[in-house]
């Protein structure tokens, strides 16, 4: 009778056991596809800037450029946008209160000269969830806007 008491509470441990370990493994899993789920739902939340006319406008004299450059957003709406560049350039973005999942935009830049230098600017959003982001741009002489990846803020 011992015997058997001590073969029982064995095998209704180990069973305890697999049942905790089938149950661990199943949570991870879970967490694992929620993660994914996440990560996905917060790519998707990110606009994307697609770069498209725009035109310079010289004031030589005041020895002033101002360039503007038209957008579309191709990826998730989002609110609250703002410009920053460095160096002695006026930086303005238009609308700044929401720019709807293909929406369109503009930015307008005032430069000191009267040439177009390489500009670096950075526009910060906050995305569908709440999250305040931003992307930092190249915008070379002679070319359009592009995306730096990994780029320190400006």
């Amino acid at each position: 009778m011992i015997v058997a008491s001590f073969v029982l509470g064995i095998i209704g441990t180990v069973t305890g056991c697999l049942a905790l370990y089938i149950d661990w493994r199943r949570y991870q899993r879970e967490s694992a596809r929620q993660r994914i789920e996440d990560t996905q739902e917060e790519q998707a939340s990110e606009p994307y800037f697609n770069w498209c006319g725009g035109g310079a406008n010289p004031a030589p004299a005041i020895k002033r450029l101002v360039v503007h450059r038209e957008f579309t957003n191709e990826g998730g709406p989002v609110t609250e946008l703002e410009i920053k560049v460095r160096g002695d350039i006026q930086a303005s973005i238009l609308p700044k209160g929401f720019v709807a999942e293909h929406g369109a935009g503009k930015i307008e830049l005032s430069i000191a000269g009267i040439n177009m230098p390489e500009v670096t600017f950075e526009i910060s959003y906050v995305t569908r969830l709440g999250k305040r982001s931003r992307q930092v741009f190249e915008w070379p002489p002679n070319a359009g806007p592009r995306r730096v990846d990994g780029a320190t803020a400006v």
